[in-house]
């Protein structure tokens, strides 16, 4: 399973790429869940016990794509995949990496500097353009920064211009 892009705002897609493979020379029945979870806690189900043939020497390979609303706070969510074969369970190989970021920042103009602060409880990148170069900065949660850009990147790919 792969879960990008691992750092997302609001507005923006967030893609779970599932992969059941078989190597078996006979097609598997497998029932899964796919979960995103903070803290241990079950925040969307995107689909439960869901049945799937996997085919004999191949693989099954699914995406789901969600949108990022304001249900979900700003921080680290966990994608949980579990399966079940042969009344056997098991999850995710990749389950350390099944993991995306929420970012999200209060922006602010006043006269020619840009005031940015991380609502998030994480550390959260915000990147932004100074001498025609793309800058990054960590913000430690709650850190407030002044710049003076006409451009900001929150999230993956979603960009502020800064009217002058």
């Amino acid at each position: 399973m792969s879960v990008f892009p691992k750092r997302v705002t609001y507005g923006e897609y967030l893609i779970m790429h599932v992969l059941f493979y078989n190597n078996d020379p006979t097609i598997k029945r497998v029932k899964a869940t796919l979960e995103i979870r903070k803290n241990e806690k079950k925040l969307m189900r995107i689909f439960q016990d869901k049945n799937f043939l996997v085919p004999q020497k191949g693989g099954i390979e699914l995406y789901y794509p969600i949108k990022i609303n304001k249900k979900l706070k700003p921080g680290k969510y966990y994608v949980s995949l579990k399966m079940i074969h042969n009344k056997e369970g098991f999850k995710s190989e990749t389950k350390l990496n099944d993991f995306f970021y929420i970012d999200s920042f209060k922006i602010k103009k006043e006269n020619k500097f840009i005031f940015i602060k991380n609502l998030s409880k994480e550390n959260s990148p915000i990147r932004f353009v100074d001498n025609k170069k793309i800058k990054t900065r960590i913000m430690k949660p709650s850190a407030k920064i002044k710049i003076n850009s006409p451009y900001i990147i929150i999230g993956n790919s979603k960009i502020i211009k800064v009217k002058r």
